[in-house]
């Protein structure tokens, strides 16, 4: 954990078992910023009540949260990741009443932790809990909503609002340093503590199984020798799905027996597939949804290449290297906290779309080239374990609280 021991807020006295948590975020899509927050919610060692989450309807992990017995799972139904004055407004509503109902419902004294991800339920969230009279105000930055810089009006308005929600957060973690250096420099964090707490995964669930490595191919209709690049990605404009698409068109003219796979949904999918069959590339491009066999998917590839224009420190890539994948990514925020430049795979400048598909072709071409990236990455992936994510977590807990 990189840890910034700002001066701390002015905070409650009293043992910090007698707080209860309530975690916000927008909706638990299949990412691995809501998979780490389940993950810490149920799992974190620091001593608590109650623990508490709130989540707009309608993701894949709905049922997960529900039968948790470790935590109180509540659905906001008008929190939703479109912007909507109307049911923005409604979700704020909805969530001023959970949180004081919250508060009502604890007879024993207990104070409360407001920890919100994301940056819709990071803004509603962080007004809701300090107009519920919530204790403690901390917020996870996973990437911003507003890119790098405001630029239209939307990104202007997001940054303004991040400010707002920024002055009455009391604590901040960052899935990378990046991300808390970018939220800095554009006044979202003042002088409030900060830590980079990376979003951890469970290492021992990827572990690679020939047997079933070689059923999943034969399931897709891949060869047993063909090469396989793999994108797990939100199909959004920030993971800029269509590059991805570009990118296989190039590489297959000079490797045509590679197979890609693009593992994910959104917004963006119709362009996706429309682009890749225009190109004549849709026997050798397929778009597989969400999935929830990406250990063994991981297993099926040679290479995860992601072509995102901003991030904050992907899953997917923690994945990639906990199974000795090489990585290749545009160089953004923290991605470069993970992927080192010709040590595990290689990072290019956003846009440079050429270069890229080449590195690509590269790391497919030269076998020696791709088992020592892999290697490098095994060594590199116990940073980013859970058991590290939840010891961080805990030990930040423990020091804006005073213990």
């Amino acid at each position: 954990m990189s840890l910034s021991r700002a001066a701390k807020p002015s905070l409650p006295s009293g043992p910090t078992s007698n707080w209860d948590i309530a975690h916000i975020i927008t909706k638990l899509e299949l990412g691995g910023a809501q998979l780490a927050t389940l993950r810490a919610i149920s799992d974190c060692p620091f001593p608590t009540g109650n623990r508490y989450l709130l989540h707009g309807p309608g993701g894949m992990l709905d049922e997960r949260a529900e039968q948790n017995p470790s935590i109180k799972d509540i659905a906001i139904s008008a929190l939703e990741r479109k912007p909507s004055a109307i049911n923005d407004t409604l979700a704020l509503h909805q969530l001023i009443r959970t949180i004081r109902q919250i508060k009502s419902q604890n007879k024993t004294k207990s104070r409360l932790l407001v920890h919100t991800h994301s940056s819709k339920a990071g803004i509603l969230g962080r007004v809701a809990a300090r107009r519920a009279g919530a204790d403690l105000i901390v917020h996870s930055i996973h990437g911003f909503g507003h890119g790098h810089g405001p630029a239209s009006a939307s990104q202007r308005l997001m940054l303004s609002l991040e400010k707002r929600a920024g002055a009455i957060t009391d604590a901040f973690t960052g899935d990378s340093a990046a991300n808390i250096s970018q939220a800095s420099d554009e006044g979202i964090i003042r002088n409030q503590p900060t830590a980079v707490i990376h979003c951890g995964i469970d290492l021992p669930n990827y572990k690679a199984d020939p047997g079933e490595t070689a059923r999943l191919r034969a399931q897709l209709g891949i060869g047993k020798t063909d090469p396989v690049v793999l994108n797990i990605s939100c199909l959004k404009p920030q993971k800029d799905p269509t590059a991805f698409v570009l990118c296989a068109a190039r590489v297959l003219r000079q490797e045509p027996t590679t197979v890609f796979l693009l593992v994910g949904d959104g917004e963006l999918r119709s362009e996706v597939e429309t682009l890749a069959r225009g190109m004549g590339i849709g026997n050798r491009f397929l778009c597989l949804g969400w999935r929830h066999d990406i250990p063994a998917l991981l297993g099926v590839a040679d290479v995860l290449a992601l072509t995102s224009r901003w991030e904050g420190l992907p899953q997917s890539i923690s994945q990639a290297m906990a199974v000795g994948l090489p990585v290749i990514a545009n160089d953004v925020d923290g991605v470069c906290e993970a992927v080192r430049d010709g040590i595990n795979g290689f990072l290019l400048p956003p846009g440079r779309h050429e270069e890229f598909s080449n590195a690509v072709v590269r790391v497919i071409a030269d076998k020696k080239l791709r088992h020592r990236f892999g290697a490098a990455s095994r060594e590199i992936a116990p940073k980013f374990s859970s058991r590290r994510m939840l010891t961080d977590l805990d030990d930040f807990y423990r020091l804006i609280l005073g213990d």
